[in-house]
């Protein structure tokens, strides 16, 4: 049970509107595929590249929040996400979503580790796993089994990264809600 104080929250970026505009262009074969229908496709107003799930936040933590994150990425740049194709994520032999995958960029990566430590510097335990940026489009209720590959290029489409976001999420039998708490620009 949930303290009915914290606030389920993370921190995340998301794509301009053109930006969704293309990508949900791209999946749109995928949505009319023969497996479609078995997944919840994400409402293109929730697609978001989640940088640390923050879990549960108290008063006192999303007070500090802000202020943490903003020191933490002071000297942090803009930098673009390059898509390149579709994939199951995290695995193909364990597929829970269907995600829009990123070319590898250091420099995405070193902002999500100064969100990792944000976190930390609240009080937040650090993850156990690694980063592996994606954007989640769907998700695949655990009982079907889709098939084994969905790799599917995707016509090159840049995302650009200038802010980041801290998010609350509330948890809804229709989907999750977000609403914007923070919001942190990488300056120029």
């Amino acid at each position: 049970m949930t303290n009915p104080q914290t606030v389920r929250t993370f921190i995340a970026t998301i794509p301009e509107p053109e930006t969704t505009k293309r990508l949900i262009a791209a999946y749109q074969p995928i949505k009319t595929g023969k497996f479609a229908k078995s997944i919840r496709w994400i409402d293109e107003a929730n697609l978001h590249v989640t940088l640390k799930f923050l879990g549960n936040l108290s008063p006192e933590q999303l007070q500090q929040l802000p202020s943490v994150l903003s020191e933490k990425l002071h000297g942090y740049r803009p930098c673009t996400l390059v898509f390149d194709r579709m994939v199951w994520f995290p695995s193909e032999r364990r597929p829970r979503v269907v995600a829009a995958n990123f070319k590898s960029s250091p420099e995405f990566h070193a902002i999500a580790l100064r969100a990792e430590m944000a976190a930390r510097a609240i009080g937040v335990t650090a993850d156990r796993r690694a980063f592996r940026p994606h954007l989640s489009l769907g998700i695949l209720p655990s009982k079907d089994s889709p098939p084994r590959t969905l790799e599917q290029p995707i016509e090159y489409l840049e995302m650009p990264v200038e802010q980041l976001l801290v998010l609350s999420s509330e948890l809804t039998p229709q989907g999750p809600i977000y609403r914007e708490l923070h919001c942190v620009s990488l300056k120029l």
